[in-house]
């Protein structure tokens, strides 16, 4: 087993590797076949896997000390600010779900985008973003997850605006590079406090700049120092990179305009990616939030506030991508409220059973885009599909049936969710939990019966290639798996490295969730069936205008940051311009004066070095005596 974590920066290499022949085929065409940029995608990402099973068995099962290999980068007095790998029980889960999920995703992109002109460059971006991810998850400290926490948002930004020629999709990808920017800026913000303590206390000097395997020591001494605002302000803003990453409220907006991009990217960013990155984050820096009630209290409401809101929106979304996004920023703000909840593990799990759900539901709506409804996104031109097309209706609702924790590995998260949350005795936490278990079932199954059932709408049936039911078909299975593999290899605690076996005995309150989503899918049927609208007419604008957020910030640009940049504008013009201007125009004026006096008389010469000497002579005598005085 040791071959696997000596040689664990394969998996970065490959995907790098992969990413170099995606390009080189596009930039240099037929240099590089179609088939050869495939297979390197899909080995690079199969190799990966690999090493993520290895990984996972031996933190899992043979219970293997972490493994961390640094080299130094430069040193700050005594501190060392190093980079290099960690491999332990949390790296080893967000590997194996981030290989799994792309060689689904790229070997449904082989079919699925083999009519786009650049294709090279698609399986660039994909390889590219692969890589970035990779390097983040194996990061070992705080200013390397910076790093390459900024490059993920990057690579996501080059795969939403993979159709960069639409104005539309233009548009949406830059929204996601500049909230993402938002968040990083914010994230380097608290990561700057954080080395500002670490070079004023000598009590941490000696030890690496902020390593995740010495982290527990180091929050003790932040907590220590520092006064209760600024640990606050610190772990807060250290947050705000979770925030806009896993697209928590208010910033949670950039995610529903990534559904522009294709439905691969979507699927990859909506499960494994961008929203994973986030709650990586928050749980690396559990043993710094766990310090202080206020921080972890804050985290809670933030995420179960996201969850409940974006459940509410995604009722009223008549798009089903954007329905979707809405219901993955409401699934992982129940993560990010469970990781608050000081319970990592059940955090871990639910991502595990989110995403594998999430990729099927997503790529199944981009079948029916493409092959189906000829690419309309809206539900109301979909109905009765279930005739034509039984194994996207199955695998479609398997899929739901989970992410409503009816059955499969969402029954037993949204389980673990509930508990953890009753051992807080936080009512309000509990209602709102009870209230989006709800809403999510609600909104999922009424998007079944209105795409699924009812009147046939499309009444000619289209030749949908079998490969493509064949990804989908083997990411159903995968989310029916982790069922019964993480009831045995998961574990539940308050420590990120202590895991003990799933329990799920306590019937009442798996029983309780159970109801809750039983009503929603009774209420979603009976909704459709007669024919209702989603919501109340009051509550409706409400919901499908994202309780008008995005109006918010645009008046927000308009009214403010433009403002602010017109003055920006103004300095840079007058005063930046005009310093570099004058030191311009004086390096001029010196050089015609030299120039000028320069005209070969040696008496001259003399008498503007004697003029000079007694010109000093009088400024020197006017300072020593005083200007004025006699």
């Amino acid at each position: 087993m040791e071959f696997f974590t000596d040689n664990i920066l394969l998996i970065f290499i490959l995907s790098l590797l992969a990413a170099i022949i995606a390009f080189t085929g596009h930039f240099k065409k037929f240099s590089v076949s179609r088939n050869t940029i495939i297979f390197s995608s899909i080995t690079a990402n199969i190799v990966g896997l690999i090493f993520s099973a290895a990984l996972f068995v031996m933190f899992f099962l043979q219970n293997t000390e972490p493994f961390e290999m640094s080299i130094d980068w430069f040193r700050i007095g005594s501190l060392n600010l190093s980079v290099g790998i960690l491999a332990d029980n949390i790296s080893s889960v967000f590997l194996l779900i981030l290989m799994l999920v792309s060689i689904i995703v790229q070997w449904y992109s082989a079919y699925y985008m083999k009519d786009e002109n650049d294709e090279g460059l698609y399986f660039g971006h994909l390889n590219l973003l692969n890589t970035a991810m990779t390097a983040l998850i194996l990061s070992p400290n705080l200013p390397q997850t910076f790093i390459f926490f900024g490059l993920v948002g990057i690579c996501s930004y080059l795969t939403v605006n993979f159709r960069y020629e639409k104005t539309k999709v233009s548009n949406a990808a830059k929204n996601v590079l500049i909230i993402n920017r938002i968040g990083d800026m914010l994230f380097l913000a608290g990561l700057v406090i954080l080395i500002y303590f670490v070079l004023s206390y000598p009590i941490a000097e000696g030890s690496e700049l902020l390593t995740y395997s010495n982290l527990s020591e180091t929050a003790a001494d932040f907590y220590v120092y520092l006064s209760d605002g600024s640990f606050y302000l610190a772990c807060m803003l250290l947050f705000c990179g979770t925030i806009v990453k896993s697209a928590q409220f208010p910033l949670h907006v950039w995610l529903i305009e990534s559904t522009e991009a294709p439905a691969p990217v979507n699927a990859l960013i909506n499960s494994a990616t961008m929203v994973a990155a986030g709650v990586l984050l928050a749980i690396r820096l559990l043993p710094m939030f766990e310090l202080s009630t206020y921080v972890t209290q804050s985290i809670l409401y933030i995420g179960l506030i996201t969850a409940f809101l974006s459940a509410f929106f995604a009722i009223g979304q008549t798009n089903i991508n954007k329905m979707l996004a809405y219901s993955t920023s409401s699934q992982i703000g129940l993560i990010i409220a469970v990781i608050g909840a000081l319970a990592p593990s059940s955090a871990l799990y639910y991502l595990t059973s989110h995403s594998f759900a999430k990729v099927a539901l997503f790529l199944i709506a981009g079948i029916i885009f493409k092959y189906v409804t000829d690419k309309t996104s809206d539900m109301s031109e979909m109905g009765g599909l279930r005739a034509k097309y039984p194994i996207l209706a199955y695998c479609y609702l398997i899929s739901i049936c989970s992410l409503s924790g009816i059955f499969f590995c969402g029954f037993i998260a949204k389980e673990t969710v509930f508990e953890s949350l009753l051992t807080l005795n936080d009512i309000p936490a509990i209602i709102l939990f009870c209230s989006v278990l709800f809403m999510s079932g609600y909104c999922l199954f009424r998007s079944y019966f209105v795409i699924f059932e009812g009147e046939l709408k499309q009444q000619e049936k289209k030749q949908i290639p079998s490969s493509l039911y064949s990804v989908v078909i083997v990411c159903t299975l995968a989310l029916i798996a982790v069922t019964f593999l993480n009831k045995n290899l998961f574990t539940f605690s308050n420590n990120p490295s202590d895991f003990y076996i799933l329990n799920t005995n306590n019937i009442t309150i798996g029983l309780s969730s159970l109801l809750i989503s039983v009503i929603a899918v009774i209420v979603a049927c009976g909704n459709v069936a007669h024919k209702m609208p989603s919501l109340p007419d009051v509550l409706r604008p409400f919901s499908l205008n994202s309780g008008y957020i995005p109006n918010i910030y645009g008046w927000v640009v308009d009214n403010i940051f433009d403002v602010f940049r017109n003055f920006v504008r103004v300095i840079d013009k007058y005063v930046l311009n005009g310093i570099a201007n004058f030191q311009g125009y004086l390096a001029r004026f010196v050089s015609w004066l030299i120039s000028v006096s320069q005209n070969g008389n040696i008496q001259a010469y003399l008498a503007y070095a004697v003029a000079t000497v007694g010109l000093i002579l009088i400024i020197y005598l006017l300072i020593v005596v005083g200007i004025g005085e006699v």
